[in-house]
């Protein structure tokens, strides 16, 4: 299994976000918010990186 940094899920999160609409200083600030809350341990099933990762599959 891949290893992926919080940089790279950022930049994901962001296309992923601006493929489902959001404008790229949106996204931008989504994906960043996303990341910090990740990076200490904040987690929510509905919420953050996992809602983000949705988006992409269904996309």
């Amino acid at each position: 299994m891949p290893v992926f940094t919080l940089n790279q899920f950022e930049s994901v999160c962001a296309d992923a976000l601006k493929r489902a609409g959001a404008s790229d200083d949106q996204a931008a600030v989504v994906a960043e918010k996303i990341m910090d809350a990740e990076a200490v341990g904040i987690r929510r099933s509905e919420k953050g990186l996992t809602a983000v990762l949705l988006v992409i599959v269904n996309a």
